[in-house]
């Protein structure tokens, strides 16, 4: 009955303790969800621990659940019923938990201040729950049936919170494999998840146990194997006993494998160390046998034979295996670089105008001459190096003693290579020369500084994608091609239109010269006949004399005055022989009929008109 008296101190105790656990859980998910790149932390250490909450605080309500039925000694109607509810309330809300702790994105720098202080934070907070651990385990069962269950939910997120905070701070320091800490805490709490998950479905299934001898339905057997003990055969067979009446003591089997399982292990252990000393290679391997530290011998592919660990190792090097890589750092894990199915559309990579960014070239200057000035000029490239680690023994130890990041190295000789070559080549230079001919010579440059450098990798080939002024002189290079091709139309434009002109001057030019000697020829013809007539007039001035100047002069006035009437009237003439002047005008005279003899009608028998006058 004194489990019935302090049923009401339990019930408090038990149910502030749930609220304040769910509470705390649900609050550390919901930050994630919500707020989690406004407080810098990693999404994992706040679920998990949230989480592991959200599952201890299922056994203190399901001891809250019991204690209030003893406090009201009375049993609820469905028995267990309302603690398995509740119980896969809590799971249900801390699955949500680790579901977003398997798929939240990694964040991007761990190595922030926030993230050190709330790994810290986590370290410290797992203190109160280490102090309730430890005074719920040092209780007696007498006094309270339910504090040995408690206990052992309150381990599962002591055990989350500082493994988290510790994980967080190496991450923090730089050790990136201490997320195989928090991955192995999330393990935890899914296994003990499931387990508390089976024991409240399995309430459904069984007879409701006494209310004096009830127990909390949210326990884990696997909550309880965390710490530093060892577990106890003794405690698991009493269990076993209590509750299924299965008393392992008196097996001879299981008696045998005690007596002999030190031996057994022992022998498993000794098996395994000295399997450390067989070693299989593979067909594109070969393995550097180093016993007690030192470079033995270079073996091939196979199995071999040889001293177990620490004794003896193996060191494993590529054989004939083949790399490319761009000289652009992350190139070659670019998801768009990966080579496409074949009857997928073609990449983003197949695209090989130089007006587009593409994500494997870089960028170099070029010497350049401009208008008698010394200046740089940009130009992307698109390189590729074939390798791999040299065929030979002495390469391969090369390799595997001097090389860390082939990748890497490649990386900066190539870049450095470019560098000496561009600076002493114009762009003018580069576009010119030939592929095959820089790429075998940017090849040997490369080797060279291989084998100086010892490194143990060759060579191979050199691939050229691309050599080109950056994307972004894209749309000045386009200006320029339109400018002089606008420039070339206009030449073309003048050039037509000189040769147009030139041909109408050409034209012109003829004309007038036809015109010129045309009228040279009349004018030279007319001085011709005017030198004629003037020779004939001559030669009648000398023949008649002043009579023919008369006669020239009346001819020159009849011809210059071809409308007016001429009248000669000279004084020298005298007596019978004096002109007879006649003033009147006629008209035209008609024709008149002849007659039969041809003689006119009209005239006289002395030959004359009637009126005609001397």
């Amino acid at each position: 009955m004194r489990v019935f008296g302090r049923a009401d101190r339990d019930f408090k105790i038990a149910l502030c303790g749930g609220l304040g656990l769910f509470a705390s859980g649900a609050a550390m998910i919901v930050a994630v969800m919500w707020g989690g790149a406004a407080i810098a932390q990693p999404p994992s250490a706040l679920t998990l621990a949230g989480a592991a909450l959200l599952l201890a605080a299922s056994g203190f309500f399901c001891a809250a659940l019991i204690a209030l039925e003893r406090k009201a000694v009375v049993q609820f109607p469905f028995g267990e019923w309302p603690q398995a509810v509740v119980t896969l309330i809590c799971i249900a809300c801390a699955a949500t938990g680790l579901h977003i702790y398997a798929y939240a994105a990694p964040v991007a720098d761990d190595a922030t201040l926030a993230n050190k202080i709330l790994g810290g934070v986590l370290i410290l907070a797992a203190f109160p729950l280490l102090v309730a651990e430890r005074a719920y385990a040092g209780e007696r069962q007498a006094a309270r049936a339910d504090a040995p269950g408690l206990a052992r939910l309150l381990r599962l997120p002591l055990c989350a919170f500082i493994a988290s905070g510790a994980a967080i701070l190496l991450r923090s320091a730089g050790f990136e494999t201490a997320i195989w800490i928090e991955r192995a805490v999330a393990c935890l709490i899914v296994l003990a998840g499931i387990e508390i998950a089976l024991r409240a479905a399995a309430t459904f299934f069984i007879p409701f146990a006494p209310l004096a001898g009830r127990k909390s339905v949210a326990d884990s057997f696997i909550a309880g194997s965390i710490g530093f003990a060892a577990p106890r055969i003794g405690h698991l067979n009493a269990t076993l006993k209590t509750q299924f009446g299965i008393d392992l003591s008196r097996s001879r089997a299981l008696n045998f494998l005690a007596r002999s399982l030190p031996a057994s292990i022992g022998a498993l252990i000794l098996g395994a160390w000295a399997l450390t000393g067989l070693t299989a290679t593979g067909l594109a391997e070969r393995s550097i046998y180093e016993r007690f530290g030192a470079p033995v011998a270079v073996l091939g592919p196979g199995l071999h034979l040889h001293l177990p660990w620490p004794f003896g190792a193996m060191r494993h090097v590529e054989f004939g295996a083949i790399h490319e890589i761009a000289i652009v750092s992350g190139a070659a894990s670019d998801p768009t670089l990966q080579t496409p199915p074949a009857e997928s559309p073609p990449p983003a990579t197949a695209d090989r105008l130089w007006d587009g960014a593409h994500p494997a070239e870089a960028s170099y200057l070029l010497a350049s001459q401009s208008s008698g000035r010394q200046g740089f000029q940009i130009a992307n490239v698109d390189l590729r190096v074939v390798y791999r680690v040299g065929l030979s023994d002495d390469a391969a130890l090369r390799y595997a003693y001097s090389v860390d990041d082939p990748e890497a190295l490649l990386r900066a000789i190539t870049g450095r290579t470019l560098a000496r070559f561009f600076a002493r080549n114009t762009l003018s230079d580069m576009l010119g020369l030939s592929q095959a001919t820089f790429t075998e010579a940017f090849r040997a440059d490369v080797q060279a500084e291989l084998d100086r450098m010892q490194s143990g990798l060759e060579s191979i080939s050199v691939i050229v994608e691309a050599i080109h002024p950056p994307a972004g002189a894209a749309a000045a290079y386009h200006d320029v091609q339109a400018a002089e091709i606008s420039a070339k139309s206009r030449v073309a434009s003048e050039q037509g239109e000189a040769i147009r002109n030139l041909k109408a001057a050409e034209r012109t030019a003829l004309l007038n010269r036809n015109d010129a000697e045309a009228a040279a020829a009349e004018t030279t013809g007319k001085a011709t006949a005017d030198g004629v007539a003037f020779g004939g007039d001559a030669a009648a001035y000398r023949i008649a004399g002043a009579p023919w100047l008369t006669e020239r002069l009346f001819d020159r006035l009849a011809a210059n005055a071809p409308k007016s009437e001429l009248v000669i009237v000279d004084h020298r003439l005298k007596g019978a022989s004096a002109p007879t002047l006649d003033l009147r005008a006629f008209a035209a005279p008609l024709a008149a009929p002849r007659s039969p003899g041809g003689e006119d009608p009209a005239m006289g028998a002395d030959g004359r008109r009637p009126g005609d006058e001397d």
